[in-house]
């Protein structure tokens, strides 16, 4: 699922210029997987693709959905080992070990609240 949204295509622009220097590069493409009101896992639904990514050594961007607040965060998804999702929260320069299910289900608490991945950003491969 693509979302289409202002915040997402603004994400899309900033990605495409850290990596090429141009905001409007069509030799990349970003990949948008799951919505903020999405009611199931975005790790059951696309884990096939986010372990695909974490494989090729690539980072993907986790959007969070903190709880209290209804705002949105966004950290870097670094990998997943066994049980264990590490996340790094470019707000204060943690990285953190979380559960999976804490991550895409049940929640988490980060300095800004508890949130969970709701969606998640990422550079498809090139083919």
């Amino acid at each position: 699922m693509t979302i289409y949204s202002l915040t997402t295509e603004a994400k899309e622009r900033g990605i495409k210029y850290v990596i090429t220097g141009d905001i409007f590069c069509k030799e990349i493409e970003i990949e948008n997987l799951g919505y903020y009101q999405e009611e199931e896992s975005i790790f059951h639904r696309y884990k096939e693709q986010i372990m695909k990514v974490l494989k090729r050594k690539e980072y993907i961007l986790a959007n969070v959905v903190l709880e209290e607040r209804q705002i949105y965060h966004t950290m870097v998804l670094l990998r997943i080992k066994r049980e264990d999702a590490y996340l790094y929260d470019p707000w204060n320069g943690m990285i953190i070990q979380e559960k999976i299910e804490n991550v895409f289900e049940k929640g988490f608490y980060i300095e800004l609240g508890r949130g969970i991945v709701k969606w998640i950003q990422f550079v498809e491969e090139k083919r």
